[in-house]
């Protein structure tokens, strides 16, 4: 028995947008009760502005807060921070500090911090540089107690060397989530970076998640220690978009789907691309509406003359009125729950993608009029095989994917000049063929861990 290929198209089409459907109703669930976006901002910064503007760091909270900002960062500091006095501490090298002969181990440019013995900070930092750098040697002098890193001086200048404690205590009193951010801290163990983070995880129990600061992640490549003690402590890693930083993908896959995706914009990236604050808005508003992201990392300018404080805190009210409007809520989100993608999304696109080679194939040897049932009823049994290898083998996945959008658009395409003399029957067609194919293509694809690019 014979049919017209044209009805094999359409009902095809169909059964592929039917299944494909079945695979959305998660994802659509999801977004519907997961709407939300959080405004960040560094706590350093929220300082400095307060500072500028003659106020107590209290009060530049509590109106940022009020304009929309969600929650606030904290990092560890570099060498070159601590050489500026952001902590109570000296920080030099051991031959600026030592005076007459180093003892025996310590090198004249090892970086070197000085404990008074006098400051509440003196135990959690003593603790936390053992911690991080086992090898520390402890040198008695005058001046107090001097803890000799393993490290030149000149390695920790833009090295993650200690939490800056004032900050975090302060960050914390504000009541809001807080985000710690540990450095890169080249030559030290992955164990040594979990067993520091810990500490800091134990002293701020408001911390929600851990995004890596620096080049490299802290402990690369034995990440599995500060993926173990997030996992156990429940503590999200952020997945930041467009980032080049050297083994985070690697902490991203682990913790998965204790992820949250991140959208910043670098002050580099400002000047050199002449960004103003309107493009940064309709960016950060944009990142929300289109792809989802759920932390916005917001910058104060550097660039414009007044109060800083003003201008960032009418433009967290921008950003925040209009993900308002759009149904996105100012809050602290939460990780997307985890589902896979099933059979019914599979066959979906697998029918699709068969159907439409065969299709081509068919264009190609001149023989569009009919059709054999009993090849038919093989593509069904070649769909749900290669639904199954889809739903097991990664390659298969993704070449699957990309020529399945191919060979939709190709088609869509050619429909459409087939019938140029019947247009509207030729937009119709072809805006069918694409859409089914789209919503088969969404269905498979509108997992967790495709929505947040685990696999970029």
């Amino acid at each position: 028995m014979r049919v017209k290929q044209s009805f094999v198209l359409a009902a095809g089409m169909l059964l592929v947008a039917i299944f494909g459907a079945m695979g959305l109703v998660p994802r659509i669930t999801a977004e519907r009760s997961g709407s939300v976006a959080a405004l960040v901002a560094e706590m350093r910064d929220v300082a400095n502005m307060a500072r500028e503007a003659g106020l107590p760091v209290e009060k530049a909270v509590d109106r940022l807060r009020s304009e929309g900002l969600t929650a606030v960062a904290v990092g560890e500091l570099t060498g070159q921070e601590l050489l500026s006095g952001m902590l109570p501490v000296e920080f030099d090298s051991a031959s600026n500090l030592l005076h007459g002969d180093l003892p025996e181990g310590v090198w004249p440019d090892s970086a070197t911090i000085v404990l008074s013995g006098k400051d509440d900070l003196d135990d959690k930092i003593k603790l936390f540089a053992h911690t991080r750098f086992p090898g520390i040697i402890e040198v008695n002098s005058g001046e107090g107690l001097l803890l000799v890193l393993p490290v030149s001086l000149s390695e920790t200048l833009e090295a993650g060397i200690m939490p800056d404690y004032p900050l975090l205590s302060m960050a914390s009193a504000t009541g809001m989530p807080l985000i710690y951010r540990p450095g890169s801290t080249p030559g030290v163990s992955g164990s040594s970076v979990a067993n520091s983070v810990e500490i800091v995880l134990e002293a701020f129990p408001d911390i929600r998640i851990v995004v890596p600061s620096g080049l490299f992640v802290a402990g690369y490549p034995e990440l599995e220690p500060l993926s173990r003690l997030l996992r156990e402590r429940g503590i999200s890693v952020s997945k930041v978009e467009f980032s080049r930083q050297v083994g985070v993908g690697f902490l991203e896959r682990i913790l998965f789907p204790k992820v949250l995706s991140l959208h910043s914009v670098r002050k580099e990236e400002i000047v050199s691309r002449r960004l103003t604050r309107d493009d940064l808005v309709e960016r950060f508003v944009r990142a929300a509406r289109e792809r989802s992201v759920k932390l916005l990392y917001l910058r104060p300018s550097d660039l414009l003359s007044g109060s800083r404080l003003d201008r960032f805190a009418n433009e967290c009210a921008r950003i925040s009125g209009r993900l308002e409007k759009l149904g996105i809520r100012n809050d602290w989100p939460e990780t997307l729950p985890l589902w896979r993608s099933g059979l019914f999304p599979a066959f979906a696109c697998a029918l699709a993608l068969l159907l439409l080679a065969m299709r081509l194939v068919s264009r190609y040897f001149g023989e569009e009029r009919d059709a054999w049932i009993r090849p038919m009823a093989a593509l069904a049994v070649m769909s749900v095989v290669l639904a199954l290898l889809m739903l097991k083998i990664s390659p298969v996945t993704k070449l699957s994917g990309a020529l399945l959008a191919a060979l939709a658009a190709t088609e869509a395409s050619l429909i459409a000049l087939d019938n140029f003399r019947k247009p509207v029957r030729g937009v119709l067609m072809s805006v069918g063929v694409a859409v089914a194919s789209g919503i088969a293509i969404a269905g498979f694809f509108g997992t967790p861990w495709y929505m947040l690019r685990m696999d970029a």
